[in-house]
């Protein structure tokens, strides 16, 4: 056999001999790489699947401007104007106030009572809340939501046409006691309240919910029910000059035990800001 044949017998070897390595090492990556075998579902079917009660989520995204407010005023130089009643200012600048004998409410709220109908909010504002000397700008306040299990009725101002300011700022909690007669309130305020210039666009209720049900903090427990998902106005920076407002969604829902919960979900950045 000549040296030439020999060279090429060898050729064929190794190539044949790296074709094999090859093979072995792409057996063995495959082997290690992970197999995705979980079950990928839509955040509808997801809730769904856990028993969660929702209505269907919309994906449209909007546009909304941010808002300014001027530096919270105290309320304290309208509390000597208020009449049955006591209020202080506390610490945390509400008007916290205790009426002298229980309000009676001109609609009927009993313990089997979840939601007022339109009817209820209509006379509600008109016979028994927008009634002078009971409230200081009572007018500057819209209905916003009764909640059953804290026996509260909340009222917020506008931030923008009807986006309601939900982070606490500007707001009245009217206290019911087990008779559902209105006994005290806690009260925030906000001026000048005013649109910019600048406007974002938000996410979808859709994405919206992604983000909570993504989260471990934020979670919904199994066979709840989502009471609500609602565009609103948050307070994000406040300065010494004036304060700025950005939208979020405000999701309320119902645990299976009863209890109400809210998260709030930047609406432009889609993070959360404060699970309660």
């Amino acid at each position: 056999m000549d040296f030439k044949r020999i060279q090429i017998l060898l050729l064929v070897f190794f190539l044949i001999f790296d074709g094999y390595l090859i093979y072995i090492l792409y057996s063995r990556v495959s082997e290690a790489r992970p197999v995705d075998t979980a079950v990928q579902y839509t955040i509808e079917e997801e809730l769904k699947n856990r028993g969660i009660v929702f209505e269907p989520l919309k994906t449209e995204k909007t546009k909304l401007p941010l808002i300014k407010a001027n530096p919270t005023i105290s309320l304290a130089p309208l509390i000597d104007e208020l009449e049955g009643q006591s209020a202080t200012i506390d610490e945390k600048n509400r008007l916290v106030s205790t009426f002298d004998q229980p309000l009676d409410l001109t609609i009927s709220i009993t313990s089997q009572t979840e939601t007022l109908t339109k009817k209820q909010i209509t006379q509600l504002m008109n016979d028994t809340l927008l009634k002078s000397k009971l409230f200081p700008l009572e007018t500057k306040y819209e209905f916003y939501r009764y909640s059953p299990i804290e026996r509260a009725i909340y009222l917020r101002m506008n931030a923008y046409k009807n986006y309601k300011i939900v982070d606490g700022t500007a707001e009245i909690k009217l206290i019911l006691n087990d008779q559902f007669q209105v006994t005290s309130y806690i009260q925030t305020y906000q001026e000048g309240i005013k649109e910019l210039d600048t406007k974002v666009t938000t996410i979808s209720e859709r994405e919206a919910l992604q983000v909570v049900d993504g989260r471990v903090e934020t979670y919904i427990p199994n066979n709840s029910q989502i009471d609500s998902v609602r565009l609103s106005y948050y307070r994000m920076s406040q300065l010494s000059e004036f304060s700025v407002y950005s939208p979020v969604w405000e999701i309320v829902y119902t645990q299976p035990d009863g209890v109400v919960r809210s998260v709030f979900v930047d609406a432009t950045r889609g993070t959360i800001l404060s699970p309660a």
